[in-house]
């Protein structure tokens, strides 16, 4: 977090984490991965039916699970997917003008939901999982500068911790769908994404090297520029872009590389070694 607010500028925010439903439509998600969202549904004003919950569970000493869905409304909210999907809505309402470019946030505050379903697999994997998010919106040359330079941070801060990575474009990019949709007469950048990889030695075989995506450095062009109608007051092009690190993944792959023994931890890492495993703690 220190690197990239000391190298870059990125302040720190927290973004809610309850999204209306409707930010799924506009960017497009319902139309490629509804069935990854966990969609939320508030309780309906419905006092004699949740009085019958606390009197089926109390009795029953089980989950009263249809009696709580009749009590339920329709999903008006879904748990964020994506951790910077607050980020365009608040672009969205705010005057930006062209000496505020680049706009630059970070939110480390908290967990991404994605249903992954019966691909779950131990820390790989995750429903719930922990993700530093950095937001950026500025000029087509802020966009892709920054989606370079975080890559460079990340990889910087992967050496420190000498673990063996690599990098290749992504081809996955979440916030494309539609890209070919002739109904869509946007800006897009011709790599919209690329990918840090960490070796995972128990998943490599001889000179075939497996590893799990860490950093995800995405420029989107003006797909939430055209999504949510977010408009500079004078008129200046912008995109926007984001940078995803998994902390949940990375903190999997250091432990698969270097063990958990911290007399083999790089130095980096030994002064937090000590306060781990100090008897004080």
């Amino acid at each position: 977090k220190e690197h990239f607010n000391k190298k870059l500028g990125f302040g720190e925010a927290i973004f809610p984490k309850l999204i209306p439903a409707e930010f799924y439509q506009k960017s497009l998600h319902l139309e490629s991965m509804p069935q990854n969202l966990f969609y939320v549904c508030p309780p309906r004003k419905a006092y004699a039916i949740f009085e019958k919950v606390k009197q089926e569970s109390r009795e029953s000493q089980q989950v009263p699970y249809e009696l709580i869905r009749s009590g339920l409304q329709k999903p008006t909210q879904v748990l964020s997917a994506f951790q910077c999907d607050p980020f365009y809505l608040s672009m969205a309402k705010i005057p930006i003008t062209k000496e505020m470019l680049p706009i630059r946030l970070m939110d480390c505050s908290g967990p991404t939901y994605r249903n992954e379903g019966t691909n779950c697999e131990g820390l790989y994997r995750l429903n719930e999982f922990i993700r530093m998010e950095l937001t950026y919106l500025g000029s087509p040359t802020d966009i892709a500068e920054l989606q370079t330079k975080t890559r460079a941070v990340s990889e910087d801060v992967f050496n420190l911790l000498e673990l063996d990575w690599w990098t290749e474009i992504g081809d996955d990019p979440f916030y494309l769908t539609g890209r070919m949709d002739e109904r869509r007469t946007i800006d897009l950048p011709p790599d919209p994404k690329y990918e840090l990889r960490i070796t995972l030695p128990y998943k490599s075989r001889g000179q075939n090297k497996a590893g799990v995506a860490v950093g995800s450095y995405n420029n989107h062009g003006e797909h939430y520029i055209d999504a949510f109608q977010i408009k500079a007051k004078d008129g200046t092009k912008i995109w926007t872009g984001c940078t995803g690190i998994g902390i949940t993944r990375l903190a999997m792959a250091f432990f698969a590389q270097k063990g958990f023994d911290p007399k083999n931890w790089p130095k980096i890492m030994q002064p937090i070694a000590e306060q781990i495993f100090s008897s004080k703690n």
